[in-house]
C-alpha cells in the first residue's frame, strides 16, 4: 500500500513536471523570439543580441531558431541602425500572438508579438510637410492705409528724376519715399490740393519743362502753397511720424490750432522758426529716428526750428547782463539789450571778431568776468576799438533796421556808409554828441522801442540831441 502511494505520488510528481516542462520550453522560445525582436528594432544591440542572453540553456532546435531568426533579421537591423522616416507596422501586426511556439517555428513569424511599451518612444515618425508650421512671416514695411504704395512710387520717380541738383528736393529715393506716407493719396487728376498725386503731377513734365517752379511746388510742404497749405502738410506729418512719446500734440485740431499764423518759411528750410523746417524733421527725419527729430519738428523747435537771431540775443544777453553791469555798463535793463539785438548781424558762434552777435557775446563772456574794463566795451552797441565791426558798419546796421518808412534817415545802407565815414566815431558810451556812436545809441533799442522820437536823432541833423554841444 505504501509502495502504491509512493509510486502515485512519484508519479504525480513526474507529470507535474512534465506539464511543466513544455510550458518553460515555451517561455523560453517566447523569451528568444522577444531578444530576436528587440534586436530589429535596436534596442538591445550588444547585450540582447549575445548568445547568453536569454542566461538558461536552449535545445538544438531553439539554437536553430534563434540562428535562423537572426539571420531573417538582419536587414532589419540593418535598417534599424539607419535614421527611421517612418513606421513600417501597421495596427494589425501589432496585436499579440496566441499561437504556439511551433506555430512560430512553422509560420516563419509572419506575425510580430505585441510591441513593447518602449516602442513609441523609439519610432518617433517625422511630422509631414503639411504638418510642419511655416515660420512666421516677417511683416513687410506697410505704407499708410490713405497712402498706397503706387501713389508713392509714382511720385518718388518723378521728383528723384526732374528735381535734381539745385532743384533737388530729396538727396535719396528712400527719404522721399519715407517723406511720402504720410501724404494723403488724392487723385491721379490734383494739382492743386495737398496731396501725394498733385506733388507727382508738378514733378513730372512741369518739372521737366520749368525745375525752378514746379519742383518747389512737389516738395513736402509744397511751395506757394500750390499742393495744399502749409499747415496741411506739416500736420499731416508730424501727427503721423511722432508718436507715443514723441508726440508733440494731442490731436490734429490742436497742430493745426497753433500752426495757424507762423512763419512759413522757405520751402526747403532745414533751421530757423519756420513751419517748413520743422516739417522737414516731421517727414523722413522722424520717420527713422522720432526722439532725435520730433523735438525739432515741435512747437518749442527742439534747438534747431529756432530763430537764430533768438538764440544769439540770449546768449549775447546772459553774458552781458551778467558781465557787464557794473564796470562798462552797456545797458540799464535787458529789454534794451534784446531791442538792441535786433540790429545786430547774428554772424557764428565763436567769433571774436567781425560785426556780429556772437563776437559781443563772445566778448561779454569770460573775457569781461575776467576784465570787464577792456572787453564790456567791446560787447558794447558800437563796439568800442572797432573790435566787433566798425563804428559804421554797427551805426547803418541799427539805423537800417529800425528807421523805416517814415522814420527812414538813409536811402539804403550803401549810402549810410558812405556818410558815416565823414562823421567822428566818438566813444563808444555817448549818448548826446555829434558822433556816430551817439547816433548808433538813439538807433538801437530807443529807436525800437520809439521810432518817432529817437530815429531823428539817429539821423544826419542829431535833431538837438547827437550834435556838438
Amino acid at each position: 500500500m505504501w509502495q502504491d502511494s509512493q509510486w502515485t505520488s512519484k508519479s504525480k510528481n513526474t507529470m507535474s513536471l512534465n506539464e511543466k516542462r513544455p510550458k518553460r520550453k515555451e517561455a523560453a522560445m517566447r523569451r528568444v523570439i522577444w531578444v530576436s525582436v528587440l534586436c530589429a528594432l535596436g534596442l538591445l544591440w550588444s547585450q540582447a543580441c549575445a548568445p547568453d542572453a536569454t542566461k538558461e540553456p536552449t535545445s538544438e532546435q531553439q539554437q536553430e531558431t534563434i540562428t535562423k531568426e537572426k539571420n531573417k533579421e538582419a536587414p532589419r537591423r540593418e535598417r534599424a541602425s539607419e535614421p527611421l522616416i517612418e513606421s513600417s507596422f501597421d495596427a494589425g501586426e501589432m496585436q499579440r500572438e496566441t499561437s504556439t511556439p511551433e506555430e512560430h517555428l512553422t509560420e516563419k513569424h509572419t506575425n510580430l508579438p505585441e510591441e513593447p511599451a518602449q516602442r513609441e518612444d523609439i519610432f518617433v515618425e517625422e511630422p509631414s510637410e503639411s504638418a510642419v508650421e511655416p515660420p512666421p512671416e516677417r511683416p513687410r514695411e506697410q505704407m499708410p492705409e490713405h497712402t498706397p504704395r503706387p501713389v508713392c512710387d509714382l511720385y518718388c520717380n518723378n521728383v528723384m528724376t526732374n528735381c535734381t541738383g539745385k532743384h533737388a528736393v530729396f538727396a535719396s529715393r528712400t527719404d522721399c519715399l519715407d517723406a511720402c506716407r504720410a501724404m494723403p493719396t488724392g487723385t491721379p487728376k490734383d494739382s492743386l490740393v495737398n496731396s501725394a498725386y498733385c506733388r507727382a503731377y508738378h514733378a513730372s513734365t512741369p518739372a521737366q519743362m520749368n525745375p525752378a517752379s514746379h519742383c518747389p511746388h512737389a516738395a513736402i510742404t509744397s511751395n506757394v502753397k500750390v499742393c495744399g497749405q502749409r499747415c496741411e502738410s506739416y500736420c499731416d506729418q508730424v501727427m503721423a511720424n511722432c508718436t507715443g512719446a514723441n508726440a508733440q500734440f494731442s490731436d490734429r485740431k490742436a497742430c493745426e490750432t497753433w500752426c495757424v499764423g507762423r512763419i512759413d518759411g522757405a520751402w526747403d528750410a532745414t533751421q530757423g522758426d519756420s513751419i517748413a523746417c520743422r516739417a522737414y524733421y516731421a517727414s523722413f527725419p522722424a520717420v527713422r529716428d522720432p526722439a532725435k527729430h520730433c523735438p525739432a519738428a515741435g512747437p518749442a523747435g527742439g534747438g534747431v526750428c529756432v530763430d537764430t537771431r533768438q538764440v544769439a540775443c540770449k546768449a549775447y544777453c546772459d553774458n552781458v547782463m551778467a558781465n557787464c553791469s557794473s564796470v562798462g555798463k552797456i545797458y540799464s535793463h535787458r529789454i534794451q539789450c534784446e531791442y538792441a539785438c535786433r540790429g545786430m548781424p547774428i554772424g557764428n558762434a565763436g567769433d571774436t571778431k567781425g560785426n556780429s552777435i556772437y563776437c559781443r557775446a563772445y566778448h561779454a563772456g569770460a573775457p569781461a568776468k575776467t576784465n570787464p574794463a577792456l572787453h564790456c566795451p567791446h560787447a558794447s552797441i558800437s563796439s568800442n576799438g572797432d573790435v566787433c565791426g566798425t563804428r559804421c558798419e554797427a551805426y547803418c546796421e541799427q539805423v537800417m533796421t529800425n528807421c523805416t518808412g517814415t522814420d527812414q534817415q538813409h536811402q539804403d545802407k550803401a549810402a549810410c556808409m558812405a556818410w558815416c565815414k565823414t562823421k567822428p566815431s566818438g566813444a563808444w558810451t555817448d549818448k548826446a554828441a555829434d558822433t556816430i556812436a551817439c547816433r548808433a545809441y538813439h538807433a538801437s533799442f530807443a529807436a525800437a522801442s520809439d521810432p518817432k522820437s529817437h530815429c531823428p536823432h539817429a539821423g544826419k541833423s542829431g535833431d538837438n540831441i547827437c550834435v556838438s554841444p
